[in-house]
C-alpha cells in the first residue's frame, strides 16, 4: 500500500487559508463602515455603504490582481449611479419594469467579458433594486449613492492593504494548492496500479477527479500570473520562482502518471516483489515531497524537510535499478526499467522547486518588488469591447438568449411586486435575476440552494431577531455572519446563503422595524423569484445542453488529435520544440474538462430534453482515458529523452480517425472507420518495436519503444472505442 502523509500535516489547505482571508477581508469592508455611520448617526447611509462592502468584494472574480483591481473600480464608479437611478425610479409597473429589463440586458451581455464582466453585470442589476428598495428625493438618493461610493472605495483600500501586507499569499497558497493536488492524484494511484491487477471503477474514477482538480488549481494559478506574469508592481525576476514551482507541480503529477498508466493491463501478479515494493514506497516518498512543498508555501519557509524525502526516494531508485538489473530480460525488470525515467525526473522537478522556495523565502528575495504599481492593467478599448458585444447580438447566440431570458424574467419580477404591492418585494427580481444561469441545469441547481439556503436562513434568522437586543448585540451577530457568508458563498453556495439570509434580515432590522415580517417576506418572496426564474429558463428561448453537447465532444476529439500532431512533432524531429506539446495537453485537458461539464448539466435537464445518455456517457469515459493516455506517453518519452522517428506513421491514422468522428459528431451522421485502422496500425507499430529491440540489442538505443508499447495500445484502444460510440 502507499504511504502517504497524515492529513493533519497540512493543518489547512490552501483553498481554505484563501478562503478564510477573504472572509476576513469581507468582514472588514461591510462592518468597519456600518459601524462608522452609525456613530455619525446615519444608519441608512450605513446600510448603502454595507451594501458596497459585500458587492465590492465579490465582484472581485479572480485573475491577476490587475484585473481584479480594475473589476472593483469599475463596480466602485458604476453601482452608485444604478443605485441612484433606482432611488428615482418609482414602482409604477411597466416603465419601470422596462428600465430593469434593460439594465438586466446589459447585464447579461457583460458575460463576453469573461467572469469579470458577468459579476459586474449581475451586481449592476442588484444595485438598481436595492435603490428601488428605498425611493428617496434626488438630494437623498445622492447621498445613499455616495455612501455606496464610500463603502467601495473602503473596500478597495483595504484590498491594497491586504495585498500589500500579503504580496504573495494567494499566489503562494494557490500554488500549495497544485502540489496538495498533485499528492492527491499520487494517492489514488491504487494498490492495483503498482501491483499489475485489475483497476476498480471506483478507482478509475477517482483518479479522473483528482486529475480534474489538479487542473483546475493549476488553470487558477495561471489565471492569477496573467498570460504575461503580470501582477501589480512585481517585477519579472520576481516571478521566476513562482513560475518554477507551477511548473513543477505540473510535471511531478504528468509524470506520476506516466508510470501508473504505462504499468496499467498486465497480467495480474501472484504476489509482491522487492522491486515493486520499492516502487511504492518511491512513488509514496514523492508525494510525501510534494506535500511538504505545499506546508512551506503555506508556512512561507524553504522546505527543510524535502531533502530528505528526495534522498529517500533516490535511494529507493537506486535498488530499483539494481533489481531491475538482476532481473534483466524479464517482465519485471523491464517494468521497473519503465518506470525509473519519469521517476527520476519528478525527483529532479522537486528539486528544482526546492531550489525556487529556497529564492522566495530569503530574507531579501520575500521583500523585492512589493510596490503596487501600475503595470500589468488590462487595457480597455471601447471599440474592442462593443465589436465583442455586437457580436452576440444574434438569437444564434447562446449568450444573447440567456440575457433575453434575464431581462424577461428580471422585468416580470418588478412587475409582479408592483401589482402584488409586496413590502420587500425586490427579493423577487432579485432572485430571478441571482439565479438564471445560461443553461437549465445551472439555473435549477442553483434555485434549490437558493431556496434551501434561504428558508434554513430564514429560520435561524427568527432565533436571531428574537434573542439580540441592541445595537451592539446585532453588529456583532453580522460579524459574524458575514464572516460565513464570504468564507462558504464561493464554495458552497447553498451554505452561503445560510449566513447571508440572516445578514440581509439583520441588517435591514437596524433601519426599518417589522423584522419578523422580513422573515416571511424574505422566504415568500425568494420561492416567487425562484419559480420564475424555473420557468423562465424553461420556456423562454432555452439552451438545452443536447444540442451544444456534440459540437463540445467535436472540439475535445480535435483538441486531441492537435495533442496528437504536436506529439508527432516532438518526439520524431530531434529540434523540434517541446513548449507546443506542452501547451496542446492544457488545451486538450480544457475541452475534455468542458465535454464532460456539459454532460452533467445535461443530466440535470428535464429526461425530455436528454438524448443518447449512454453513448455520450461512453465517449466523455473514452476522451478522458485518451486526455490520459496522451499526456502519460509525452511524460514518458520526455523523461527517457527519446526520439521515435517511427511516430509520425503510428500516430497519422489516430489522427484521421479523431478528425473523421469529429465530423461525424458535428453532423450527426455515423462514423465509418478508414481501412487503415487497426490492421497496418498494429503492423507499423510491431515493426517500431522490433526496430527499437534491435537498437537495445546492438547497444545504441534506447527503450522507447518498449516503455511506449502499452501506452500506444491503450491509446489505439481508446480512439477506437470514441469511434465506435459515435457508430
Amino acid at each position: 500500500m502507499l504511504r502517504i502523509l497524515p492529513p493533519a500535516r497540512l493543518r489547512l489547505s490552501s483553498a481554505d487559508r484563501i478562503a478564510l482571508a477573504f472572509a476576513l477581508r469581507g468582514s472588514l469592508s461591510v462592518l468597519v463602515p456600518l459601524v462608522v455611520f452609525q456613530l455619525l448617526g446615519n444608519p441608512a447611509a450605513g446600510l448603502s455603504a454595507a451594501i458596497a462592502g459585500l458587492n465590492t468584494p465579490l465582484a472581485d472574480s479572480g485573475g491577476t490582481y490587475a484585473n481584479r483591481l480594475l473589476a472593483m473600480a469599475f463596480a466602485t464608479l458604476v453601482l452608485p449611479l444604478l443605485l441612484f437611478l433606482g432611488t428615482q425610479a418609482h414602482v409604477a409597473g411597466g416603465p419601470v419594469a422596462l428600465l430593469m429589463a434593460l439594465i438586466a440586458l446589459g447585464g447579461g451581455l457583460a458575460r463576453v467579458f469573461g467572469q469579470s464582466g458577468a459579476t459586474l453585470g449581475l451586481y449592476g442589476g442588484l444595485a438598481f433594486l436595492i435603490g428601488l428598495e428605498v425611493p428617496a428625493s434626488p438630494l437623498q438618493g445622492l447621498e445613499q449613492a455616495a455612501a455606496y461610493f464610500a463603502g467601495g472605495l473602503w473596500s478597495i483600500g483595504l484590498a491594497l492593504i491586504f495585498w500589500r501586507l500579503r504580496p504573495w499569499r494567494r499566489l503562494e497558497q494557490e500554488l500549495a494548492g497544485c502540489f496538495e493536488t498533485a499528492a492527491k492524484v499520487i494517492a489514488t494511484f491504487p494498490a492495483q496500479i503498482l501491483a499489475a491487477q485489475p483497476l476498480s471503477h471506483e478507482a478509475e474514477r477517482q483518479l479522473g477527479l483528482a486529475q480534474a482538480q489538479a487542473r483546475e488549481t493549476i488553470e487558477r494559478v495561471r489565471a492569477t500570473l496573467g498570460e504575461r506574469g503580470s501582477i501589480i508592481g512585481v517585477r519579472a525576476t520576481t516571478l521566476e520562482p513562482f513560475v518554477i514551482l507551477l511548473r513543477a507541480a505540473s510535471r511531478v503529477s504528468g509524470l506520476m502518471l506516466a508510470i501508473a498508466e504505462g504499468l496499467r493491463g498486465e497480467p495480474p501478479r501472484a504476489r509482491a516483489s522487492p522491486g515493486r515494493d520499492g516502487l511504492s514506497h518511491a512513488v509514496a516518498e514523492t508525494a510525501a515531497a510534494c506535500h511538504e512543498v505545499a506546508q512551506a508555501l503555506l508556512a512561507r519557509r524553504p522546505a527543510a524537510r524535502l531533502p530528505a524525502a528526495r534522498a529517500r526516494a533516490e535511494q529507493l531508485c537506486a535498488g530499483i535499478r539494481a533489481h531491475a538489473a538482476h532481473h534483466a530480460g524479464g517482465r519485471e525488470g523491464e517494468d521497473l526499467r519503465r518506470a525509473l525515467p519519469p521517476l527520476e525526473l519528478a525527483l529532479i522537478h522537486l528539486a528544482n522547486a526546492e531550489d525556487a522556495l529556497r529564492a522566495l523565502f530569503q530574507p531579501t528575495a520575500a521583500r523585492r518588488g512589493m510596490g503596487l504599481g501600475a503595470q500589468g492593467f488590462a487595457a480597455f478599448h471601447p471599440a474592442a469591447a462593443w465589436a465583442r458585444v455586437s457580436a452576440q447580438l444574434t438569437l444564434q447566440s447562446t449568450l444573447f438568449r440567456h440575457s433575453l431570458r434575464v431581462a424577461a424574467a428580471s422585468g416580470l419580477g418588478v412587475m409582479l411586486m408592483a401589482w402584488l404591492d409586496l413590502p420587500h418585494g425586490i427579493w423577487v427580481p432579485l432572485t430571478a435575476l441571482v439565479v438564471l444561469q445560461p443553461n437549465f441545469g445551472g439555473t435549477f441547481s442553483r434555485a434549490l440552494a437558493r431556496t434551501g439556503g434561504t428558508i434554513l436562513g430564514a429560520g435561524f434568522a427568527a432565533i436571531l431577531v428574537s434573542l439580540l437586543h441592541g445595537v451592539e448585540a446585532t453588529d456583532a451577530a453580522l460579524m459574524l455572519l458575514v464572516f460565513g457568508a464570504f468564507f462558504f458563498l464561493r464554495r458552497r453556495y447553498a451554505v452561503g446563503v445560510f449566513f447571508l439570509t440572516p445578514y440581509v434580515i439583520l441588517l435591514l432590522s437596524l433601519v426599518e422595524s417589522g423584522p419578523w415580517a422580513n422573515v416571511q417576506d424574505r422566504v415568500g418572496d425568494t420561492l416567487i423569484g425562484a419559480a420564475l426564474a424555473l420557468v423562465a429558463g424553461y420556456f423562454l428561448w432555452p439552451s438545452w445542453e443536447r444540442k451544444s453537447l456534440p459540437e463540445q465532444l467535436a472540439l475535445a476529439l480535435l483538441a486531441a488529435r492537435d495533442q496528437m500532431a504536436a506529439l508527432r512533432s516532438a518526439f520524431a524531429v530531434p529540434e523540434a520544440p517541446r513548449a507546443p506539446l506542452y501547451d496542446a495537453r492544457r488545451q486538450t485537458e480544457i475541452a475534455v474538462a468542458n465535454a464532460a461539464a456539459a454532460f452533467q448539466r445535461m443530466l440535470a435537464e428535464p429526461p425530455r430534453h436528454r438524448r443518447r445518455v449512454g453513448r455520450t456517457l461512453a465517449q466523455v469515459a473514452y476522451l478522458q482515458r485518451l486526455a490520459r493516455h496522451l499526456a502519460a506517453l509525452a511524460f514518458q518519452l520526455e523523461a527517457e529523452e527519446s526520439i521515435l522517428p517511427e511516430l509520425p506513421a503510428l500516430l497519422a491514422p489516430l489522427i484521421e480517425i479523431l478528425e473523421t468522428t469529429a465530423d461525424a459528431l458535428r453532423s450527426g451522421r455515423p462514423a465509418a472507420a478508414p481501412d487503415m485502422f487497426p490492421e497496418t496500425w498494429s503492423g507499423k507499430r510491431g515493426g517500431m518495436l522490433a526496430a527499437a529491440a534491435e537498437a537495445e540489442a546492438r547497444g545504441g538505443g534506447n527503450v522507447a519503444g518498449q516503455a511506449a508499447e502499452r501506452l500506444l495500445d491503450q491509446i489505439a484502444s481508446d480512439v477506437a472505442s470514441l469511434q465506435a460510440a459515435a457508430g
